[in-house]
């Protein structure tokens, strides 16, 4: 592996010991055209979902458009990723008044995704 994998590893590994959540949701990883960015990001979960086994943590995956329909986001195949991108960010916006980037506003939004679906 890496050393950027690893890195990302210690890093998320630390931030889960620090916040020692109960539950744990995760984007599922889907079929992206660049293989090798698919399998850092599987292996990635993977580190997440070891941590959640150790710690008794629930550990859960969502697909990106469920997430996306459950706060209305458009998506669709006339839907570039740039679009839904930028939708992330302006739901952050908002709704937080957070200026964000893509990957944060993601994180955020399958939060309000998950909190939508089975409350608080």
């Amino acid at each position: 592996m890496d050393s950027r994998f690893e890195e990302m590893s210690h890093r998320l590994w630390t931030i889960l010991d620090l916040y020692k959540p109960h539950i744990v949701y995760v984007e599922e990883t889907v079929v992206l055209r660049n293989a090798q960015t698919q399998r850092f990001l599987t292996r990635l979960q993977g580190v997440i979902y070891a941590w959640c086994i150790n710690h008794d943590c629930e550990f859960n995956t969502i697909r990106p458009t469920s997430w996306r329909k459950v706060i209305n986001m458009s998506q669709g195949k006339n839907v570039k990723r740039e679009q839904l991108k930028e939708q992330a960010i302006q739901y952050v916006k908002e709704h937080y008044d957070l200026n964000v980037g893509d990957d944060e506003a993601d994180a955020i939004c399958i939060g309000d995704a998950v909190i939508k679906m089975y409350g608080d």
